[in-house]
C-alpha cells in the first residue's frame, strides 16, 4: 500500500516536473527567437527592431549620460502624434553622422514649427552643444520608455557566430532533444503497460484501477472495504432474543 501511494506520488511529481520544463523551454525558446531576430534586423541596419510594441535601439555612445550608457539597450514607443512631443522629452530618430545613417537618442531642446511638419533641435545631456542637423518629424522612431544596461553589448554577441551558436542553436538543439527523450518515455511506457494488459488477460489476474491505485489498496482490499460497511454483509452481527 505505502509503495503503491509512494509510486503514484513520484508519477504525478514527475509529470509536474515535465510540464513546468516544458514551459520553461518553450518561453526560453521564443524569448531567443525574438532576440535572434532582433539581432538581425539590427545588423541589417533596414528597420528598427520592434519587441511587443516597444522600439529597440542599441546606445553607440555616452552622449546622453547619466541618462544611460554606450552599450545600454533603449526601448521607445512610437510616436502617433507629432505635436504631442515637447522640450525635455527624450526621442530616438534617424539621423547621419560621419556619413552613415544611424539611430540616435537625444533629448528635445527645441521644437520648431514648420507649417505643415514639425521639426526638433536635439542634444545629448552630456554634449556641450547642440546636434548640427534637426530632427524632421518623420524621422522619430519613438519617444524613450526605459533602458536596460549592457542589453546592447549582449545583443553584438549575438551577431557573432559563437554568440549564435550558444544562445540561438544550443538551446533549440536542448529543447528538440528533451521533447524527442520524452516522446520516447512515453511510448515505451505505453508499450509496457500494454504487454502488462495482455500478461494478466492470459493469466487471469485482475489489474487494479487507477483509483485503486490511487488509493493505495488492491481490489480484494476494495471489495472487503464495501463488504465491511454498516448494514451491508461481510461483517458478523449478533443476534438477540
Amino acid at each position: 500500500m505505502n509503495t503503491t501511494t509512494e509510486k503514484n506520488k513520484n508519477s504525478k511529481s514527475g509529470k509536474v516536473g515535465n510540464i513546468i520544463v516544458d514551459v520553461i523551454l518553450v518561453l526560453a525558446i521564443a524569448f531567443f527567437a525574438v532576440v535572434g531576430y532582433s539581432a538581425f534586423t539590427a545588423q541589417t541596419g533596414e528597420s528598427v527592431p520592434n519587441f511587443l510594441g516597444l522600439n529597440m535601439s542599441k546606445v553607440l555612445t555616452n552622449s546622453m549620460e547619466p541618462e544611460f550608457s554606450a552599450g545600454d539597450m533603449i526601448f521607445s514607443r512610437t510616436v502617433k502624434d507629432a505635436s504631442k512631443l515637447k522640450v525635455g522629452d527624450v526621442i530616438s530618430f534617424w539621423t547621419v553622422i560621419n556619413g552613415e545613417k544611424v539611430i540616435n537618442t537625444h533629448r528635445i531642446v527645441e521644437v520648431l514649427d514648420g507649417g505643415t511638419f514639425r521639426s526638433f533641435t536635439t542634444k545629448g545631456d552630456a554634449n556641450p552643444v547642440n546636434d548640427t542637423l534637426t530632427v524632421h518629424e518623420n524621422s522619430v522612431i519613438g519617444k524613450y520608455s526605459f533602458h536596460i544596461s549592457g542589453l546592447g553589448t549582449a545583443f553584438d554577441y549575438l551577431q557573432t557566430s559563437q554568440g549564435f551558436l550558444i544562445v540561438i542553436v544550443i538551446p533549440v538543439a536542448v529543447f528538440f532533444l528533451w521533447q524527442l527523450i520524452q516522446f520516447f518515455r512515453a511510448l515505451f511506457a505505453y508499450q509496457a503497460e500494454k504487454v502488462k494488459l495482455a500478461y494478466a488477460a492470459e493469466h487471469g489476474i485482475r489489474v487494479p484501477t487507477e483509483d485503486e491505485e490511487g488509493s493505495g489498496k488492491s481490489g480484494s482490499e476494495q471489495k472487503n472495504a464495501v463488504a465491511d460497511g454498516d448494514g451491508n454483509p461481510g461483517k458478523d452481527t449478533e443476534k438477540t432474543d
